[in-house]
């Protein structure tokens, strides 16, 4: 019925509790909604039906407390998938913690999905230290590896330490390079010394990240790992560790990797240097390949300079010429003025074009008028008066 009262929906839950228990879950999930929802999840603690309460507290908001009733009461109410979904909506950030406790007690096998749903909710610093202090961190290998993306210190460290503890060398050196944020030297000092040769090498990677050369190159020698010693030394740049290995390589007889670590190590070597150490030792044919390689840069550098020292000449002289017949035109043209300025007026011109009258007191007034004369003189024949 449609306007049935509360009270019967709840009152007939409490029944169920009490006389048909198998009925109450199926009687909660149709009318959850139309009964007091708190009575009967009180009679269901008190008949200790515990699913059945999980159920309520779930739907009554209330999933810390369906979360610790599964918790305390798990061999009837634990179930993974409810408790997963539960996990995202609560506040109470220690139980995900106690959560965690509960699955290495009950559930180990299921953990890592459990952490997987909770990854972006937890401390991973936290919980590594959690997981280091119950003994149980190799559980958890497969959840550190998803997270190592984000680079933890602790999450770094611990999978380093359980890749060592498993004799992991491949993973290991994978983490080691793909992830610094590590405590790089404690590792070195860890591995330098273990059984296996793969180990030692990473020992000396190690030593050479963090830039202890000389560390890294002895460790690489003992191993006979040349080739990691040859690496060693080009990355340093140390001249001296260079030449050092040089010499190990020839008291010990490895010619080829002499070869090698000039190749190598070509920029931080000096070809007169390198070849009194080779003419001493014996091993000139050796050294071949670095003095061909010597002589092919100075043959280029030198064709360089004088290819640069011609172009500069042949620049030079094309712009001397075009200076120089950009000039030309412009001193015809200054020429051509300069002559122009020189001519003198035309020889008949009246006094008005000149705009000069003729002045009192000058000459006979009488006489005709020069057209370049006052008073009939001329400027050249004019004598004042009283000389």
């Amino acid at each position: 019925m449609q306007r049935a009262h509360v009270g019967i929906f709840t009152e007939l839950a409490v029944l169920y509790c009490h006389y048909k228990q198998k009925k109450v879950m199926e009687h909660c999930r149709q009318y959850f909604q139309k009964m007091n929802i708190l009575k009967v999840l009180r009679t269901c603690e008190k008949m200790c039906l515990w699913s059945e309460a999980v159920y309520l507290h779930q739907h009554y908001d209330q999933p810390d407390n369906a979360i610790n009733i599964m918790i305390e009461h798990s061999p009837t109410a634990f179930s993974h998938d409810v408790l997963v979904m539960l996990l995202q909506k609560i506040t109470n950030t220690d139980l995900y913690y106690k959560c965690i406790l509960f699955y290495l007690e009950e559930q180990p096998e299921q953990i890592n999905d459990l952490l997987r749903s909770i990854q972006s909710k937890i401390d991973l610093s936290k919980f590594v230290k959690l997981m280091k202090n119950t003994g149980y961190l190799a559980l958890t290998l497969p959840f550190l590896q998803q997270i190592q993306n984000a680079n933890n210190k602790d999450v770094n460290d611990a999978l380093n330490q359980l890749y060592l503890d498993i004799e992991d060398y491949e993973n290991l050196r994978e983490s080691v390079k793909n992830y610094e944020n590590f405590d790089q030297l404690a590792l070195a000092q860890k591995t330098q010394s273990h059984e296996l040769v793969e180990f030692r090498r990473i020992a000396a990677y190690l030593y050479r990240k963090i830039q202890k050369y000389d560390l890294s190159m002895n460790l690489s020698k003992q191993d006979q790992m040349y080739r990691d010693a040859v690496e060693t030394a080009q990355e340093s740049q140390n001249v001296k560790l260079v030449y050092e290995l040089l010499e190990f390589f020839i008291q010990n007889k490895e010619s080829e990797f002499f070869t090698v670590c000039l190749y190598t190590c070509y920029d931080l070597l000096k070809p007169d240097q390198v070849m009194e150490l080779t003419w001493r030792s014996g091993l000139m044919e050796f050294a071949m390949p670095y003095f061909i390689q010597i002589t092919w840069e100075l043959t280029h550098k030198i064709e360089y300079v004088q290819k640069k020292h011609e172009d500069r000449e042949k620049k030079e002289i094309q712009t001397a010429q075009q200076q120089q017949s950009q000039a030309l035109p412009i001193a015809q043209d200054f020429l051509l003025n300069q002559g122009q300025l020189m001519l003198g007026p035309p020889s008949q011109m009246s006094n008005s074009n000149l705009g000069y009258g003729q002045p009192s007191g000058f000459g006979n007034s009488t006489m005709n008028q020069s057209p370049m004369g006052y008073g009939g003189q001329q400027f050249g024949s004019y004598q004042p008066p009283g000389f």
